[in-house]
């Protein structure tokens, strides 16, 4: 008995485009609890600014976008409406993409903070009053700026600003972190907002709580004092307005007049493109109104998670293009509005507005979702996805979608199947379009709307090689082959990186080889043994 492997051939390293994914094992049970849905699949606005006002030209380089962030729900999107009109008569459509959306740090300036209240206090003769008002954001800042409503009546004190740190009752504490002070003669006999320049910037990280305090004194004499306002209630969910006289307790005040200028991170389109719609002009009129682009192919959006939508046309002058229209600001200041004058090379944020938009769609209940260890011995070329399943019946129909860590959006599944059915919610063929970063473990979520009932969740992991080329070393391995068939009269020959190496083996006698056309697969090994040959195939079933 004689065995030949062989381990070294001539020629250049192999190479071939693979751009597919590869199951690694059978299906996995990942969650048997039955579960009901009832979901109205009917359409309805999910996310929307229908502020409208300012105009804004589209067409040639002049480019707009608008960045949101889908909630706590996966949303089947179904259509995209603009609020404008055509201006003379544009030859070409209105085109809206959507793309992923990346973060440009501290690229908007927001302003916010309490600038209501009937109350106003005044500083004791003689004495001194501390005020103060504690903020918390709700994301990462860079603070520029901090104004508090003041009246100067003829005292010559100047005041006294500092950042201090917050106790665990909430009132200011004694550690001093910043502090400032503002000349008595910049602050006026009438009521007027106060600035003070940070400098530099002071950084606070979400959730973090700093207290801005100013003290305010008067040298003796009734008309020698200063105004502080206020409104008595809690009407800014940023923190809390307090006061101390004298050295005396913190007393609580509702809020001050006090505002925040603020820098922050805000989100601009990427170049990666994962939707594109065009807008017919005959959709629009020469009068603003709403109109509505409708997908052909529903797709789901994942939950918690961060799109721009990109409006642009090709060609077009100052005589005929679209006007699409924004208003003031109803999303979260992170989710900006930006303009491009570069046909997108560049993007500049859009203080105090948001396109005017809606999406429309259906919000999807969550199914099944859990968390799989990576598997050991992946290749190192290829990102670890999962294909999902679920077992699943309805009485009219129903929807799914699903997500896995690389997944940003996804296709929407239907089935009218009446008995339970195994249903391929996502394959390892479905397009993988995020970037999650370093995993050790992958975390998955199925969707579902319409009307079904569901035996249990089914979880497969494929090994994804989406790089234009792949060679032996991406996958682990020092010498790979690959094999080609070409027929010739009654022989089938097996060629080895363009080497015959012998005839086609078939287990049934009398089996026919026929080669098909640009067949090539990759093998990691080739064995014969008592003339035959063997072929260890990669990604063959």
């Amino acid at each position: 008995m004689s065995q030949v492997i062989y381990t070294e051939l001539e020629g250049e390293p192999v190479r071939w485009p693979y751009g597919k994914a590869i199951p690694l094992e059978g299906e996995q049970e990942a969650d048997k609890t039955a579960k009901t849905w009832s979901v109205d699949t009917t359409p309805s606005t999910q996310i929307s600014n229908e502020n409208t006002g300012t105009e804004n030209q589209v067409y040639g380089s002049n480019q707009i976008a608008q960045v949101f962030k889908t909630g706590e729900n996966a949303i089947k999107l179904s259509a995209i409406q603009l609020y404008g009109r055509k201006n003379g008569s544009p030859q070409n459509p209105l085109i809206v993409e959507l793309r992923k959306a990346i973060l440009k740090e501290y690229s908007k300036q927001i302003v916010e903070g309490n600038t209501t209240g009937d109350g106003y206090g005044t500083t004791p003769d003689g004495g001194y009053v501390w005020i103060a008002q504690t903020y918390s954001p709700t994301c990462k800042i860079k603070l520029i700026k901090v104004e508090v409503r003041l009246r100067r009546y003829g005292t010559v004190e100047d005041v006294v600003f500092e950042i201090r740190d917050v106790k665990d009752d909430g009132t200011p504490g004694g550690n001093v972190l910043y502090t400032d002070t503002i000349p008595y003669t910049e602050i006026g006999s009438t009521a007027s907002w106060i600035p003070v320049e940070i400098d530099p910037p002071f950084e606070i990280q979400p959730g973090e709580k700093y207290a801005f305090c100013f003290k305010l004194a008067e040298i003796s004499g009734i008309t020698n004092r200063y105004n502080y306002y206020y409104e008595d209630s809690d009407v800014w969910s940023g923190g809390d307005g307090y006061k101390s006289e004298n050295g005396g307790p913190w007393e609580w005040l509702g809020d001050l007049q006090m505002k925040f200028t603020s820098l922050i991170d805000a989100y601009i389109p990427s170049d990666e493109k994962l939707l594109s719609l065009e807008i017919d002009p005959a959709s629009f009129g020469t009068s603003d109104g709403w109109v509505s682009k409708s997908l052909d192919n529903p797709i789901a959006l994942r939950p918690d998670e961060r799109y721009s939508l990109v409006i642009y046309m090709i060609g077009g002058d100052e005589s005929n293009h679209y006007i699409i229209h924004s208003g003031s600001e109803s999303l979260s200041p992170e989710n900006a509005m930006s303009k491009s004058e570069d046909s997108g090379e560049t993007w500049n944020i859009v203080d105090g507005q948001n396109l005017s938009f809606k999406l429309d769609g259906v919000q999807y209940q969550k199914l099944y979702s859990g968390i799989r260890e990576l598997l050991s011995g992946l290749p190192k070329a290829a990102k670890p996805i999962l294909a999902l399943k679920v077992r699943a019946q309805t009485s009219s129909s129903m929807e799914f979608c699903g997500f896995d860590d690389y997944t940003l959006t996804a296709p929407i599944v239907t089935s009218t199947a009446t008995q339970q059915t195994m249903i391929t919610v996502l394959s390892g063929e479905d397009e993988r379009n995020r970037d999650p970063g370093e995993l050790s473990q992958i975390s998955w979520e199925i969707w579902g709307a319409g009307d079904g009932l569901a035996s249990g969740a089914y979880t497969q992991y494929q090994a994804l090689f989406d790089n234009p080329e792949i060679t032996p070393r991406d996958l682990g391995f020092t010498e790979l082959y690959l094999l080609k068939a070409k027929a010739e009269e009654n022989e089938s020959l097996a060629i080895i990186n363009d080497r015959a190496v012998g005839a086609l083996y078939f287990q049934n006698a009398g089996d026919e080889f026929i080669a098909p056309e640009g067949f090539r697969i990759p093998v990691r090994k080739v064995e014969v043994l008592d003339g035959k040959i063997t072929f260890d195939f990669i990604g063959v079933e």
